[in-house]
């Protein structure tokens, strides 16, 4: 392989290389080399090497590649290099564990990109001088910073804290790998001067620029155009209602109104059609055969200035650079290879930004031109005689190219969303000529005709209304087939990454080969099924799994018989997303539990059932356990929400007066302990729902959150169990030593917040464990833990 590799380093430079694709030779080694070489580098960032470890494998490299200059050598240096260099420049998990508690201080900084608006806020990327990059929240309005300028605020600070619970990853462990570690929020900043390099002046310009456009489609267009217009040009869904937003998601046609690369690619386009065709126009141009050189290069610039209208994202960052080094290829009298070119690209952005390779505008970008060009380069077929067949075979390929990307794209959507469009590829059939071919270029003409002249506008105006008006009908009216977004089991990376691999390469290789190709990308996938249902299945014992939901509690419960129940499932207490639906249903789904036996409510406090609506809605559920509390004190908001969907979905419910006593569930007893009966005046934490699990000798308590008033309730009712579920996330208003004597525990779990806003779990209760020589398993410090117990009273 490495021999070959040199051989097709020497026959690039003597143009044999690119010959040989255009006799139809069958693929250079050096693209293989090109992907093993990205691969191995995405390994190393991921593969958490010791930092030691990954600086002696680069000298090993380094000491091949010099001493053995052999062909294989060559390679294995090659690749091992790359796997250290991913495992040293690979961001290291920050994780706090002594932090302050959040307080106002003053920062200043430089903005690095702008401020861009979310719904009533700004949002800045701001280097600062004593945090580090920061991200900066403020009321719109309140910081109107441009990229270069220098601020100041007072603030207050909050890490960026990623929930563990394996096999999900949070997405905001991507702020992190960009080195973004600090959200700040401030009333107002204000800019006290400048210091603008020269690509942030050409940033502000673009930002002018893009205001520039939005105004002049304003004046062209009614407010619904030009909304759907912003959107589609600069992926600004702001004029959007979520409505419409949802329907694009869910028929698949999302990366629409995304900046991808497909939008710099029309820029291109019509920029070099534009460019040649001016440059045609000059006899001193053609005579000199300056005509397709200047159609290559000058819309180059102008595609640049565009993606930084849009925002930079990854896909139009990557587009324009396969745009550039195309040009390069071309004035250097080489052809461009695009799988070589795809390849090039996305592994020289990810050696200068190593996140990246966890961006999914980047990852769905890169396999879907992969997918596209793939089956070109195996060898377009011939093409027909006559105008008919030249037109049912464009027909006919186009479908067969959205019909790739689609499947192709499908294991990533699965892993980031868990669902994936099944009419993707009939709506994207339809749509995606309709927006690229035709809005898209109508919607920046309409702007540019707006800017020039009035009168010129109207009638582009009004062709561009009706051309936008059809494409949204569109997605709505697809939105409303049935069965127009399937659920899918969410794959885990290494499943998704097979099943992505092999949608692509069998576009690429002979019948023959895709039956193998198929069959082996099946057992893989199998096998990494069978390892995760092994890994989360209890084995015959009782697991006590606490999944990391921050401040607030959601247990879940595997029983010896196959049957899960979740006891509470988190909440949202100053604005965050919602850990039902980002994190208990997710992982439900992730680790194959897509039925609950019982979903139980201790209390109606937001931080246990904030995230129970979205369960209830998400997986079949039996029964519904709750005291009744929150009915009792007609409660709405989360609660209402929750009793809500489940009515919807014919869930059982019991309350407290139903449930109090022992139930059998297969080799388990479940024994609720109170509240027994109901007290509605008694405050919800200690009139929580109590519920104690025994299976053999091994014993669960599981008291909610359990005050010191609760806990004396029901001290001539507790026996010792084996693990303890810490009351109230480890306040110190609960485990009291007389508690904690009734019970002596052998293991603890405590979910809280990290940094929790209450300063849980407190010294004084972490202090009464230590001495009594109880281990505390925090879900602040290890993210999600978990407990498994067998009947003879072990536990792992």
């Amino acid at each position: 392989m490495a021999a070959a590799c040199v051989e097709a380093l020497k026959r690039w430079e003597s143009g044999a290389f690119v010959d040989g694709m255009a006799r139809g030779q069958p693929a250079d080694p050096m693209r293989w080399m090109t992907v093993l070489t990205v691969a191995a580098w995405v390994v190393g960032t991921e593969a958490g090497f010791a930092r030691g470890l990954a600086v002696a494998l680069l000298a090993v490299s380094v000491a091949v590649l010099w001493l053995v200059p052999r062909g294989w050598a060559v390679a294995l240096g090659v690749v091992l290099g790359a796997l250290a260099a991913g495992a040293v420049r690979g961001g290291t998990e920050p994780w706090w564990t002594a932090l302050p508690s959040p307080q106002a201080l003053r920062v200043d900084g430089r903005v690095l990109r702008g401020c861009d608006a979310h719904g009533d806020f700004v949002r800045c990327v701001v280097a600062t001088d004593t945090m580090g990059t920061v991200s900066l929240r403020a009321p719109r309005g309140r910081c109107e910073a441009a990229p270069g300028d220098r601020v100041t605020a007072i603030v207050s600070a909050r890490p960026v804290v990623p929930w563990r619970n394996p096999p999900l990853e949070d997405p905001s462990m991507q702020s992190l790998r960009r080195g973004v570690a600090w959200r700040l929020e401030t009333a107002q900043c204000v800019v006290v001067g400048r210091d603008a390099g020269a690509l942030d002046v050409v940033r502000r310009a673009a930002r002018r620029a893009r205001r520039s456009v939005d105004a002049a489609l304003r004046s062209s267009l009614s407010e619904a155009g030009a909304a759907r217009a912003a959107a589609l040009l600069f992926g600004d869904e702001r004029g959007l209602d979520d409505a419409t937003l949802e329907a694009f998601r869910e028929t698949g046609l999302a990366h629409l109104l995304a900046v991808s690369g497909a939008h710099v690619a029309v820029v291109l386009r019509g920029l070099g059609a534009a460019v040649s065709w001016l440059a045609r126009r000059s006899r001193w141009i053609v005579a000199r055969g300056l005509a397709w050189r200047a159609a290559r290069v000058v819309p180059l610039p102008l595609a640049a200035f565009f993606v930084l209208m849009t925002g930079e994202s990854p896909a139009s960052v990557r587009a324009l650079l396969s745009g550039v080094a195309v040009a390069l290829l071309s004035l250097w009298g080489r052809r461009a290879r695009a799988l070589d070119v795809l390849a090039v690209t996305v592994l020289a952005m990810v050696l200068v930004e190593p996140a990246l390779t966890h961006d999914l505008g980047l990852q769905l970008s890169a396999v879907a031109t992969a997918a596209l060009v793939a089956r070109a380069e195996a060898g377009p077929p011939p093409p027909g005689e006559g105008l008919a067949r030249r037109t049912l075979e464009w027909a006919v390929e186009a479908l067969r190219a959205t019909v790739r990307v689609g499947l192709a794209v499908t294991p990533l959507l699965a892993l980031r969303f868990g669902r994936a469009p099944a009419l993707a590829t009939l709506a994207n059939l339809l749509a995606a000529p309709l927006a690229e071919v035709v809005a898209l270029p109508l919607s920046l003409a309409t702007a540019v005709a707006s800017m020039l002249s009035p009168t010129l506008a109207a009638p582009v105006g009004w062709v561009t209304e009706r051309a936008l008006a059809l494409l949204f009908a569109l997605a709505a009216r697809a939105q409303g087939v049935p069965w127009a977004s399937a659920v899918w089991p969410t794959p885990t990376a290494g499943q998704a990454a097979v099943a992505t691999a092999a949608l692509v390469a069998l576009w690429v290789v002979g019948w023959r080969a895709r039956a193998a190709l198929g069959v082996a990308a099946l057992l893989a996938i199998g096998a990494m099924e069978l390892r995760l249902r092994d890994v989360h299945s209890a084995h015959g014992a009782l697991r006590v799994t606490a999944l990391d939901v921050g401040q607030g509690d959601a247990i879940v419960l595997d029983l010896p018989d196959g049957r899960t129940l979740l006891v509470d499932g988190g909440g949202a207490l100053h604005g965050e997303a919602d850990p039902g639906a980002t994190v208990v249903l997710p992982w439900l789904r992730a680790t194959r539990r897509t039925e609950l036996a019982v979903v139980a409510l201790s209390h109606p406090h937001p931080d246990h059932g904030g995230g129970l609506a979205a369960v209830l809605e998400g997986v079949a559920v039996g029964e519904f356990w709750e005291t009744g509390q929150g009915e009792a004190l007609a409660m709405g908001g989360f609660y209402g929400a929750a009793i809500a969907a489940a009515a919807r979905r014919g869930v059982v419910r019991r309350g407290a007066s139903a449930l109090c006593g022992v139930h059998r569930l297969g080799a388990v007893t479940v024994t609720v302990l109170a509240p027994c009966p109901l007290n509605p005046e008694v405050a919800p934490n200690d009139a929580s729902l109590v519920l104690r699990l025994e299976h053999g000798r091994a014993s669960v308590l599981l008291p909610g959150d359990l005050e010191a008033a609760g806990e004396r309730a029901l001290l001539a009712r507790l026996s010792p169990v084996t693990v303890l579920k810490v009351g109230h996330h480890g306040s110190r208003t609960s485990s009291t030593e007389a508690f904690l004597s009734a019970l002596r525990p052998r293991v603890a779990l405590v979910s809280s917040g990290h940094p929790s806003p209450f300063n849980h779990p407190h010294a004084v209760v972490v202090d009464r464990f230590a001495r009594r020589g109880i281990p505390l398993l925090r879900t602040d410090r290890q993210g999600m833990v978990a407990v498994t117990l067998r009947a003879d009273g072990d536990i792992d």
